[in-house]
């Protein structure tokens, strides 16, 4: 079985559809952008050491009384955890397809989360170069669709090395596909 077969199984392409462009995030960006929870989870860490501490020191030794900050703490270390943990689990199963018909993006950290949006849903693109991003010359392509309303169903190709490079490839194959579409 060639490589296009193995896609086809994969993600279920179409008979007559080509791929114009594959990738995956860059690594670091990727990962880095799970860290942004150390600083919260650093806080529920260090109130519930406070609040442990104030209690002992005033000689209350009620565990009843202590249960809820140890679960504050407990709650910031998975805070710190959970997240960098669950990126570093979604990056090996990421990947983005920019085919002649759609937009096929994958991901998952514990199963996968396959999404197939026609072009011709495609309304609006933008490309999104935040600070982390800033520092290893990646962006992130959001994509409106119709019908979209949270920004959080937008499908998102993050962590690209040359975001406008792939946005371009993909804002041609929306005209040719609605040329295609277009009668006459």
């Amino acid at each position: 079985m060639n490589t296009r077969e193995q896609l086809q199984v994969a993600i279920n392409l179409r008979a007559d559809e080509v791929i114009l462009w594959q990738g995956k995030p860059v690594k670091a960006p990727f990962l880095l952008a799970g860290l942004v929870f150390i600083p919260i989870g650093s806080i529920f860490i260090g109130l519930g050491i406070y609040w442990l501490y104030s209690l002992t020191s005033s000689h209350i030794t009620n565990s009843v009384l202590s249960t809820p900050f140890q679960f504050f703490i407990l709650f910031g270390i998975a805070f710190m955890a959970g997240p960098p943990i669950i990126q570093s689990m979604r990056y090996r199963n990421t990947e983005y397809i920019i085919t002649d018909q759609r937009l096929i993006t994958q991901t998952g950290a514990f199963g996968l989360k396959t999404r197939f949006v026609d072009l011709d849903r495609i309304q609006e693109v933008y490309v999104h170069v935040g600070l982390i991003d800033r520092n290893f010359g990646t962006g992130s392509i959001i994509v409106s669709t119709a019908g979209g309303v949270l920004m959080a169903a937008h499908p998102a190709l993050l962590s690209l090395k040359e975001p406008y490079g792939v946005e371009k490839t993909l804002e041609e194959a929306m005209k040719r596909a609605r040329r295609r579409q277009s009668p006459g």
